[in-house]
C-alpha cells in the first residue's frame, strides 16, 4: 500500500542536512509505513535510505528545489571567539555531494512531535560560491574577496531537538517546526581555496590558504557553533514551507 508518505521524506530529509523531496519527474513509490506497525520505525528508516540517492530534481509542487547541487543564495558566518576571529559571508553557493548522504540512525516520538537523526556521507560535501572575510586567524590578517571552494570531508552531521506542535487548518492539523538543532560531530579534513584572501597580494594570499589548510581544526572548531546556527536556520525556513502543505495524518498514517 502506498500513500503521500513520500512527502514526508522531504520534511525529515530536509531536516537532515538538506535533503529535500521525491524527483518531480520520477515515477518513485514509497512503502507506507503504519504507526500500528511494530517495524514502524526500520520501515520509515529503510524507505529514506532509498530514496536519498534518487533526489536531485527537487519538487515545485512544494517548492523544493532541487538537491544536487543544492542553491543556497547566501550563508553568514559570524567571528570565532578565540584565535580565530573572521566575519565569513558565503554567496551564489552551489552545495555538492548532498544525494550521498546516509542515514546512519533516526530516532521519531510521534506522540510528542520530536526528532532526532545523525547522517555521514559517501561522498564530499563541497562548497562552490563567492566568498568575502574580514578579521584574523591568529596574527594573519584577512581581508579577502573572490571565488571560494570549500570541501568537508568524511562530515558527520547529527539533527537534534526537531520539535513541532499543531496547528489546525481547514479542520486538518498540520505540524509547525518550533526548533531545528544542528550539530558537526566529525570531519575527517575541510579543504578550502579562497582566491584573494589578501586583497591585491596573491603571494601572500597563496600562504594563508596554505596556513588555512593546515590548521583546519583549529579554523572549523572557531567557526562551527556560528556554522551550525546559520545552517539549521536554513533548515528550519525550508523544513516548514513542506510541513504548512502536508497534514499530520497523511505524514503518519495509522
Amino acid at each position: 500500500m502506498y500513500s503521500r508518505i513520500s512527502q514526508l521524506v522531504c520534511f525529515v530529509l530536509l531536516v537532515g542536512v538538506s535533503v529535500f523531496a521525491a524527483p518531480a519527474k520520477k515515477n518513485i513509490q514509497f512503502k507506507a509505513c503504519r504507526r500500528s506497525d511494530p517495524l514502524f520505525l526500520q520501515c520509515f528508516k529503510n524507505e529514506l535510505q532509498a530514496v536519498i540517492p534518487l533526489l536531485n530534481d527537487g519538487y515545485p509542487k512544494y517548492r523544493l528545489p532541487p538537491l544536487d547541487p543544492f542553491d543556497l543564495p547566501a550563508l553568514d558566518i559570524a567571528k570565532g571567539s578565540g584565535a580565530v576571529s573572521v566575519d565569513l559571508s558565503l554567496q551564489k553557493l552551489k552545495i555538492y555531494g548532498l544525494s550521498s548522504a546516509r542515514l546512519e540512525s533516526l530516532s521519531l516520538d510521534i506522540d510528542n512531535l520530536k526528532s532526532n537523526a545523525k547522517f555521514t556521507f559517501a561522498k564530499p560535501i563541497t562548497l562552490i560560491g563567492q566568498y568575502t572575510a574580514k578579521g584574523k586567524v591568529q596574527v594573519l590578517p584577512i581581508n579577502g574577496k573572490g571565488p571560494c571552494n570549500i570541501t568537508m570531508v568524511d562530515p558527520t552531521l547529527e539533527l537534534t531537538n526537531i520539535e513541532g506542535s499543531l496547528v489546525e487548518r481547514n479542520n486538518q492539523k498540520y505540524i509547525d517546526l518550533k526548533s531545528v538543532t544542528l550539530k558537526a560531530t566529525k570531519m575527517s579534513k575541510l579543504v578550502l581555496k579562497l582566491d584573494n584572501l589578501f586583497q591585491g597580494n596573491k603571494e601572500v594570499s597563496d600562504n594563508l590558504n596554505v596556513f588555512l589548510n593546515e590548521n583546519w581544526e583549529l579554523l572549523f572548531e572557531e567557526l562551527r557553533p556560528a556554522f551550525e546556527e546559520a545552517v539549521a536556520v536554513i533548515l528550519k525556513e525550508v523544513a516548514s514551507k513542506v510541513l504548512q502543505k502536508i497534514p499530520k495524518d497523511e505524514i503518519f498514517p495509522q
